[in-house]
């Protein structure tokens, strides 16, 4: 293996940073994750229903407008996505919160 320039307390700290860089990243995702809880179902339920979404239907989709399609126009309104709850699929990890 390769030998390392700097003492073991060195090792230990950068150690120790990386732990906590780590750390803060999952908690600030895990932040964000639930804060656009709601767009993340109604992203899911579309996806879903219609496999692919283009750049523009995914803008539309966010800020609540109708998703346009070539020969059709639908909107997937929140009333039809508390409906739709979170089944994971087998085999995929339950996510996980801390």
């Amino acid at each position: 293996g390769d030998e390392q320039d700097y003492s073991e307390e060195t090792a230990v700290k950068i150690d120790k940073e990386i732990s906590l860089l780590l750390t803060e990243g999952k908690n600030s995702a895990n932040k964000i994750l639930k804060k656009h809880k709601k767009q993340l179902d109604l992203l899911a339920e579309a996806l879903l229903k219609y496999e692919t979404l283009d750049a523009d239907q995914f803008k539309d989709l966010m800020v609540g407008n109708k998703i346009s399609f070539s020969d059709k126009e639908t909107k997937i309104s929140e009333q039809e996505n508390d409906s739709v709850k979170y089944k994971p699929k087998k085999g995929f990890p339950e996510p996980q919160s801390s």
